[in-house]
């Protein structure tokens, strides 16, 4: 059986009835309507954590705030006992386990982690908080172990100007036409 490929979007803030194509008849979406009639689009889902990067992690790993030692932007707060690496204590993050059924995986945007590793094959990021001091003591040091320099959104525009217009050292159109030309889900 040919398994499906899975292009898994996450936005920021976004409630299902701001896509036309889900009953919405004031706006205009026309590429998300087209993912709608291809796909699958969870009306009914919900997160357990309003937080940003708790509910990051929860997606990501399937597991609870008490499990997670997430409960507020800005790092963990484990009890004592707890074991101090995430996947130990929660499981392998989603793009490594999709990487481990045979998937290619390509992760891009913004993560709000203080991991540099989230199991992706291909992993662009752009995080607005390692941008200052306290952002960088947030992600333990992340922007020394990034394979290019993460920047503030202030300077997004350089940040196009030096990568280009979609601000990345890849266009992810082309990540994702190498992925296809590839063979394998």
């Amino acid at each position: 059986m040919t398994r499906p490929n899975i292009l898994f979007l996450m936005t920021d803030q976004q409630r299902f009835d701001t896509i036309a194509a889900l009953g919405n008849p004031h706006i205009y979406t026309p590429n998300l309507d087209r993912l709608v009639r291809r796909g699958v689009s969870f009306t009914k889902a919900y997160s357990s954590c309003p937080v940003c990067v708790p509910a990051r992690y929860n997606i990501r790993t399937g597991r609870e705030m008490p499990t997670l030692g997430v409960y507020k932007n800005g790092g963990e707060d484990l009890v004592e006992g707890q074991c101090e690496d995430m996947e130990r204590r929660c499981g392998v993050f989603l793009g490594r386990r999709m990487g481990q059924l045979g998937y290619r995986t390509f992760g891009i945007g913004k993560f709000h982690s203080r991991h540099n590793d989230l199991g992706y094959e291909t992993f662009l990021r752009a995080e607005e908080l390692f941008g200052s001091p306290e952002g960088r003591a947030l992600a333990d040091g992340g922007l020394r172990r990034f394979p290019f320099e993460a920047r503030p959104l202030r300077r997004i525009g350089q940040m196009a100007a030096d990568r280009g217009a979609h601000g990345f050292p890849d266009h992810p159109k082309d990540v994702l036409d190498r992925f296809a030309s590839g063979g394998g889900p």
